[in-house]
């Protein structure tokens, strides 16, 4: 008998746990906290199903109509709205379509700092003007061969090049030209005529929208120390940058004139002042007529 009640189970230490299952103290709080998820996830999926289901519908749709689902793929084509609606923007039309077509033109006095003409002063200084044109205009041979007091001393034509010298990294292989020094030593190989001392001297260059100011400058020094001229001469250039004419290509024309209009008016005027471009085998320049109206 003592040995049955030495053996027996020990009901002090309150209920035996075991590895089995949860005991009844524990149960109705892990139920608890699972119902509770199960409410969040219920809650969380009829959240995204109603976002995924949100139909946009116009005025004329029906009741029956709003209740179709769409794919997050319809839903952004909404969101764009207007984008997708809207005309194309015509970049020809407009302000940016002015932009596009307009001519600039820089323009400026080259004065040399020593007799000899081949060193200048600073060109970023000799700039004192910069225009706007709306366009280009057409000149005919005949305009400029009626003008006596015009002479057109040589031109030429500019390609840039950039030869990459490969993976070998020789800087005698890097070969770099510049479209206006092309154009201005193209332009020294066919001078014809003399300057007489009298005469302005005009460099008319003509690029696109990737002529740089700088290079041009150092044309114009290139056609300063080689062109035969007097002290006397004075000496300006016009840089003109223009939409038509291809990238990475340049023109100059050198022109002698007594840089007078004499009462002419539009683009005979400018070509008496010395203003005149090749372009695609004829002639161009501006008219003051064309000038944008400033801000």
């Amino acid at each position: 008998e003592k040995k049955e009640r030495s053996e027996g189970p020990r009901t002090t230490q309150g209920p035996i746990r075991t590895n089995q299952g949860p005991d009844e103290q524990t149960m109705p709080k892990r139920r608890a906290s699972r119902s509770h998820r199960a409410a969040a996830i219920v809650a969380l999926g009829t959240l995204l199903q109603g976002a995924l289901s949100f139909a946009p519908t116009n005025s004329h749709s029906s009741r029956s109509d709003r209740g179709v689902t769409t794919s997050p793929t319809q839903l952004f084509d909404f969101i764009r709205g207007e984008a997708v609606d809207a005309e194309p923007f015509n970049l020809d039309e407009g302000g940016v379509g002015l932009a596009k077509r307009t001519a600039v033109r820089v323009s400026g006095a080259v004065k040399p700092s020593s007799k000899e003409g081949t060193e200048l002063t600073d060109m970023a200084k000799c700039i004192d003007n910069l225009t706007r044109y709306e366009r280009l205009r057409p000149v005919e041979e005949s305009t400029v061969g009626s003008l006596d007091d015009v002479a057109v001393i040589c031109k030429g034509d500019g390609k840039e090049l950039y030869q990459d010298p490969g993976s070998n990294n020789r800087v005698e292989d890097k070969v770099v030209k510049l479209a206006p020094l092309e154009a201005a030593a193209s332009a020294l190989t066919s001078v014809t005529g003399s300057i007489s001392e009298d005469k302005t001297v005009v460099f008319n260059f003509l690029g696109g929208d990737d002529l740089i100011i700088g290079e041009v400058t150092e044309a114009c020094k290139m056609l300063v120390g080689n062109l035969e001229m007097g002290s006397k001469n004075k000496i300006r250039f016009n840089s003109v940058s223009f939409t038509d004419v291809p990238a990475g290509t340049c023109s100059v024309t050198v022109v002698a004139t007594g840089a007078s209009a004499g009462g002419k008016e539009g683009t005979e005027a400018s070509v008496a002042r010395g203003e005149l471009y090749s372009l695609g085998g004829g002639w161009a320049t501006v008219s003051e007529g064309d000038a944008a109206a400033e801000d």
